[in-house]
């Protein structure tokens, strides 16, 4: 689990570092950060389509509740990252990586109490 966390961290602490780097050619901070949500949510859809192919009973023996909360999560942490990008397009991006940075921990933990993974 704490493996995950930092990775998660490092991912994230990365692509600040590049969105920083594209900001001046690009120019378009909002258009950028929804290009690496976007990029993402390919991942996810990838990622499910998979789990539904190759172990579609475990998918389906879980409860609605499950689905919601992990959809909400979802929204609400893309949200974030497209928030945090354009906080780092504006200004000083320390504070927006410090912020960014809770959010892989607050993850880890709602993982631990809430799905007991």
């Amino acid at each position: 689990m704490i493996i995950s966390g930092i990775l998660s961290g490092i991912s994230y602490a990365s692509q600040l570092l590049l969105f920083r780097f594209l900001i001046p050619v690009i120019h378009d901070g909002f258009f950028l950060s929804f290009a690496f949500v976007l990029i993402a949510s390919f991942y996810g859809i990838g990622s499910m389509a998979y789990l539904l192919i190759t172990d579609y009973d475990t998918v389906v023996s879980q409860s609605g509740i499950y689905y919601l909360s992990t959809f909400g999560s979802g929204i609400f942490t893309s949200i974030g990252i497209v928030a945090i990008n354009l906080a780092v397009s504006k200004g000083p991006s320390s504070i927006s990586a410090a912020i960014l940075h809770s959010n892989s921990i607050l993850t880890l933990v709602f993982n631990v109490f809430v799905y007991n993974q």
